[in-house]
């Protein structure tokens, strides 16, 4: 098993900036935890809400609300990251300060149109775009392309 490009970098960007991260995923939890496990991950990774742990799965919010609950966050307060034109839907419905899609999977265009604030090439881009907020900034609000 191995990070998608990029993803060990931002980990580490979020985890040294002490971000609560959480995970919401629509795959089983088992093969979620094996993953965490086998990337050294799973200190970084308090909440998990994976395949039928909320009362509905993505694209329905409820994961993501359920994450938000056991992180001890608010909407918006959180910035949500996700590459899939599901993981915009979960995120916009559950009100999230800024959904940050990332490409790969889907086109920028098809992000955007189910609810993504920022559209970004690849996580490393995700990293520049949250760096000043993690700086002390003002949070990522406005929409845009990035890197």
């Amino acid at each position: 098993i191995a990070a998608l490009p990029g993803a060990n970098a931002l980990v580490a960007q979020l985890a040294s900036a002490g971000t609560s991260l959480g995970i919401v995923t629509n795959k089983p939890l088992p093969l979620v935890e094996a993953v965490l496990a086998t990337l050294g991950w799973d200190v970084h990774f308090p909440v998990t809400v994976a395949h039928g742990m909320a009362a509905e799965n993505k694209p329905s919010p409820a994961p993501a609300l359920l994450a938000l609950e056991r992180l001890g966050r608010g909407a918006t307060e959180t910035v949500f990251i996700g590459d899939t034109a599901g993981d915009m839907a979960c995120g916009r419905t559950a009100g999230l300060r800024a959904v940050i899609g990332v490409g790969g999977t889907s086109t920028a265009e098809v992000l955007f149109a189910e609810g993504a604030t920022h559209f970004c090439r690849s996580l490393r881009g995700a990293g520049e775009l949250l760096a000043p907020w993690l700086g002390g900034e003002p949070h990522p609000t406005s929409s845009g392309r990035l890197r």
